[in-house]
Formats: C-alpha cells, sequence, structure tokens
C-alpha cells in the first residue's frame, strides 16, 4: 500500500475510533454532529469510572426555535425495564450547559456537562438516555448512549 493511500485510510478509520456510541432516540428535526464523552475509550460502550467526573459534549443543529432549553438524564440498569431519572445539579442547558438561548432554527448549538460518577454507584452496564428539551418540554434531541461503570 502506497503512503498516500495508507494516510487516507488511517484517516478515514481515526474518527470512527474517537467517536463514541450513541443512538438519536427521536431528535426533533435536529442534526447531531458530534458526541464526546470525556473520559470514555473507544468501544462499544463508554467506560466510566466510579468515583471519577466525566464531560458529556454534543454540537448539533437546531431544528427549531426555542426560549429556553432542559436538560434530562435517565439511565436504565440491565435487566430492569424502565429508565430511572438522574439528577444534574442544573439542568438549565442554556447557563449550565453553554447553549446560546434562545435557540435559533438551524443554529449550531454547543452542549457540555460534567457529572459526577459516584462511588455509590454499582459497577453495571447501562443505557444512558441524554435529552436537551425545549421550552415545551419535547426533545431537541434525543440520544441512547451504552456505558459500563467500573
Amino acid at each position: 500500500m502506497s503512503p498516500t493511500r495508507a494516510t487516507l485510510v488511517l484517516l478515514a478509520v481515526v474518527p470512527l475510533a474517537l467517536g463514541i456510541h450513541y443512538k438519536d432516540c427521536g431528535s426533533k428535526g435536529a442534526t447531531v454532529s458530534s458526541v464526546q464523552i470525556k473520559p470514555c475509550g473507544n468501544g462499544p460502550k463508554c467506560i466510566l469510572i466510579r468515583g471519577k467526573s466525566a464531560t458529556l459534549d454534543i454540537t448539533f443543529t437546531a431544528g427549531e426555535e426555542s426560549k429556553s432549553a432542559t436538560a434530562s438524564v435517565h439511565g436504565k440498569v440491565s435487566g430492569v425495564p424502565f429508565f430511572v431519572p438522574f439528577d444534574l445539579p442544573n439542568d438549565n442547558a442554556c447557563t449550565a450547559g453553554g447553549m446560546t438561548c434562545p435557540v435559533v432554527k438551524n443554529s449550531t448549538q454547543h452542549y457540555s456537562q460534567s457529572i459526577a460518577i459516584k462511588k455509590i454507584f454499582p459497577p453495571v452496564s447501562a443505557l444512558v438516555k441524554w435529552e436537551i428539551l425545549d421550552e415545551n418540554k419535547n426533545d431537541m434531541i434525543c440520544l441512547l448512549i451504552p456505558v459500563q461503570l467500573r
């Protein structure tokens, strides 16, 4: 393989290796362009270490206008058939998450939130449902992120 072709293959594979695995679960007209959790790793599940903090960063293009934005987080532990709410210290996605509000349709939005992964949390696999809600509590974006607590 030529050096140029090897470089192109590497450039095509590296972004996939660095991105986290997530599934859109009902983003309303929004286009999610980037989702990162630091630290996380690059496997099929994001590895979160109990007793540490993790930061979620989402970049998306808004599909609608909204005067405000609120974050909502739920977790579903393996074997449990429903999502359990997770309290954020401040769920205001504008002031605590760094979004630009009011949200303008087609604007690029950046949301960032740090959360403490408490030692009291059990070492389990879970599915995290992270939503950014508009002023009417409808999903602007909705992401399902598989995680492993260690």
